[in-house]
């Protein structure tokens, strides 16, 4: 099943990816069993309270802003893998176009023992492009730490 949205990856079991999402993508994400989004974007990028829509619906809501490069920090990928290990159920994680959720779960898989081949690939399944050369800099830094 789809949420209808562009840029939707499922990377793993309990993981759908995507780009921004609408009331209909949350309809959708409810009749796929999600119990949290996390989404990614600056408050300053939404033009709708995606948050209330998401907590009418019954689910939880956690935002990461991840503006740029700049945000791509160990800090916010500890945060995600908290949040994804904080709930059994199905995480739908989101920015615009899902470019940023890729490279923060790579910087997330690295935290977990991927090597930075291994986390990259996790994620550009997840949705990473343009930031791949920033996330494989910033893999390969903590790697040599």
């Amino acid at each position: 099943m789809s949420l209808g949205i562009p840029y939707e990856f499922r990377p793993a079991e309990n993981l759908i990816c995507a780009g921004s999402l609408n009331a209909d993508a949350l309809r959708h994400a409810v009749a796929e069993d999600v119990v949290q989004v996390i989404n990614l974007c600056p408050p300053e990028e939404m033009s709708w309270d995606e948050a209330a829509a998401v907590r009418q619906m019954g689910m939880t809501y956690h935002n990461i802003p991840v503006s740029g490069p700049q945000d791509l920090s160990p800090a916010n990928a500890q945060r995600l893998l908290e949040l994804l290990d904080s709930v059994p159920g199905t995480t739908l994680l989101h920015c615009a176009s899902s470019n940023r959720v890729g490279a923060l779960l790579a910087l997330a898989a690295q935290r977990k023992g991927a090597t930075v081949d291994q986390a990259l690939e996790i994620g550009r399944r997840a949705g990473l492009t343009r930031l791949e050369p920033t996330t494989r800099s910033l893999l390969e830094d903590a790697a040599g730490d």
